[in-house]
């Protein structure tokens, strides 16, 4: 099983961040882990640098873009793709502090949901704490942050 926690980023903190994102990486992985002394500390450092995530708004581009791949949801709190002929399966966990997705055979179910969140907004951030893999969803380059 795959698992990637997902945050929308500050807009002027993608800005300054891009190819500084192991630095960010760091700070959610000493939240996730729990690592740091000073929890609280990094918990107000990640709420100021996050946007709250708009799940109607979610909800609306899951429904629109996903349709025929949707094998199930809860509006505004979880999603599931199934793609039996290619062996993938992947289910979104949704709040609004940030969003889990959990994995499982071929990776087209995730590309699925990657590819929703990246047309919804270019500052989602994606990281996969066990394997220390991390990137911004929409690529560096297509990044519009004017």
């Amino acid at each position: 099983m795959r698992r990637y926690v997902i945050y929308l980023l500050d807009r002027e903190v993608a800005k300054n961040y891009i190819g500084k994102e192991k630095m960010l990486y760091q700070l959610f992985y000493e939240a996730e882990n729990k690592i740091s002394p000073y929890q609280s500390v990094v918990k107000k450092q990640i709420d100021y640098i996050t946007r709250e995530i708009p799940l109607n708004q979610l909800h609306q581009a899951f429904l629109s873009e996903l349709k025929h791949v949707l094998k199930s949801y809860e509006p505004e709190k979880s999603y599931e793709i199934q793609m039996d002929e290619r062996m993938s399966r992947a289910v979104l966990i949704a709040n609004r502090k940030h969003l889990s997705i959990y994995a499982y055979g071929s990776f087209d179910s995730e590309a699925s949901f990657f590819e929703t969140l990246r047309k919804m907004d270019s500052t989602f951030l994606a990281i996969d704490f066990k394997n220390y893999h991390y990137g911004w969803l929409n690529p560096l380059k297509r990044m519009e942050l004017a």
